[in-house]
């Protein structure tokens, strides 16, 4: 799955600087210009995973998020030990650098992104089956303004 996984994060990275001169939006979503964006980005890169590697699966409906500069957002989620996940959380135009860690019931760091980029991407397999946090920082925004993510988790099946 890694040149899956460096394919899908140089095309998240393209579609963010396509995003940022307004070529691609959704229409008819109740949601903010920033949401959209957010949630535009996500959408183009899970079209672009499911061409790529199709034996990859997102596990349930996406989430979205605000977050200031500097302050994150815990997500719990279930997953089953030695299944391939890749997890991605993507920026609006806002997003500056957007990191991401795992970690297991006891807070240890299992797996993070900390690239400097609008699009944090994880590769984890787990060791056990259980719940396990998913943190997703802002750690930089444009002027310090807060930015909208959007969140997805994939299987391979």
């Amino acid at each position: 799955m890694n040149q899956y996984f460096k394919a899908t994060r140089k095309f998240a990275l393209s579609a963010v600087a396509v995003l940022m001169i307004g070529i691609f939006s959704l229409q008819g979503l109740s949601a903010t210009p920033r949401e959209r964006t957010a949630v535009d980005l996500l959408m183009q890169t899970i079209y672009y995973l499911r061409q790529e590697v199709p034996t990859l699966t997102d596990r349930r409906e996406y989430q979205t998020g605000t977050l200031n500069q500097g302050y994150y957002r815990d997500h719990e989620d279930y997953f089953n030990a030695g299944v391939e996940y890749a997890i991605l959380a993507v920026g609006c135009e806002h997003a500056q650098d957007i990191d991401m860690g795992v970690f297991d019931a006891k807070g240890t760091l299992l797996a993070r992104d900390t690239n400097s980029s609008s699009v944090a991407m994880i590769k984890f397999v787990p060791r056990y089956t259980g719940y396990y946090t998913v943190r997703v920082k802002m750690y930089r925004t444009i002027s310090a303004a807060d930015a909208e993510y959007a969140y997805q988790v994939f299987y391979r099946s």
